[in-house]
C-alpha cells in the first residue's frame, strides 16, 4: 500500500455480501492500528433500536439509518467529525 492521505471518517455499511458483515470489517480496520483513531459510522437498514446499541458497544462513532436522508446526512457526518455521538 502506498502513502495514505489523511482519513477523517469511514462510513461502513453493516450488511455486506458474501457473509461478511460491517462488524467484521470494523474489527479488521481497528486491528490494523493504522486507522485506530478514525471515527467509523455504521450505516444500515437494520432495525435502529437493536443496531444503535450494538454499534455503540463495538465502538462505532455513530449510526445512520437507511434510507439516507440527503438533507440530514451531511449534518450527521459533520457532527460525528466534530466528535459528537449520533
Amino acid at each position: 500500500m502506498g502513502a495514505v492521505d489523511q482519513i477523517d471518517l469511514i462510513i461502513l455499511d453493516l450488511n455486506l455480501a458474501d457473509n461478511v458483515s460491517g462488524y467484521d470489517i470494523f474489527n479488521q480496520i481497528r486491528g490494523t492500528g493504522l486507522y485506530k483513531d478514525v471515527p467509523i459510522i455504521a450505516v444500515s437498514a437494520s432495525d435502529p433500536a437493536a443496531s444503535i446499541t450494538k454499534t455503540k458497544e463495538r465502538g462505532f462513532a455513530g449510526f445512520i439509518a437507511k434510507p439516507i436522508d440527503d438533507v440530514r446526512f451531511p449534518k450527521q457526518v459533520a457532527r460525528i467529525i466534530a466528535g459528537e455521538s449520533i
